[in-house]
């Protein structure tokens, strides 16, 4: 059975052209070509380019036809391993095969070594984000450990602090209505005033950017 290739091609900015990518796709073979422009490699795959690929495969699969989607080099397809190695799984499980051209890699559907190839890769991808997560974790707690405030940046200065609770103790509003006035959540206001149901205390977007600051100094 003849194998229909299908070419993927993709450059990050306006500036850039696809059309050494879909020369070098075409003399490989490729009878159809589908092109990002100005498009991340971190966001392609929620390109409809990219769902079109899929989709013109999944319909040449159901029409019997050998598939193998092409690309001029991997980081084309995408720019994380773990995106690329999902990308490759779901032509697999379409039957569809995969190739770089010029990175010499290549996944063959019809091949269990191919599939205990992706599985290593798989191992490999999940190793390097538990990696880099533990970095992460580490330098968090070394900051938290100087004096850093953990958690999402405040959105209050004191001064709003000060004003919310000035409004409160005179009676004149809810903290529903504090909430919107202020353009924060209503369980940020039960923290500012620490009514019943607030679970730590607020803390200031003046104390955290002094903290971060000073946690910044003993780096």
């Amino acid at each position: 059975m003849t194998t229909t290739k299908l070419g993927y091609a993709r450059v990050s900015t306006t500036n850039q052209s696809t059309e050494n990518q879909e020369k070098q796709l075409s003399e490989a073979g490729c009878s159809e070509l589908f092109v990002d422009r100005a498009v991340s490699g971190s966001k392609n795959h929620e390109s409809s380019e990219y769902a079109a690929l899929f989709a013109r495969v999944k319909e040449l699969r159901g029409e019997g036809h050998d598939v193998t989607v092409c690309v001029v080099k991997l980081d084309r397809f995408s720019r994380s391993l773990k995106d690329l190695l999902e990308g490759v799984e779901e032509l697999g499980k379409l039957g569809a095969s995969f190739s770089a051209l010029s990175d010499s890699f290549t996944y063959d559907a019809a091949s269990p070594m191919s599939k205990l190839m992706l599985s290593m890769l798989g191992s490999l991808a999940e190793f390097e984000r538990s990696l880099i997560t533990s970095r992460m974790n580490e330098g968090m707690d070394a900051k938290v450990a100087k004096g850093l405030i953990r958690g999402q940046k405040p959105k209050l200065r004191s001064s709003a602090v000060k004003a919310i609770r000035a409004a409160h103790t005179a009676g004149d509003t809810t903290p529903g209505a504090l909430a919107k006035e202020w353009g924060v959540s209503r369980s940020t206001v039960i923290r500012v005033l620490e009514l019943p149901g607030f679970s730590k205390p607020y803390v200031t977007l003046d104390a955290w950017e002094l903290a971060k600051e000073r946690a910044n100094a003993q780096s």
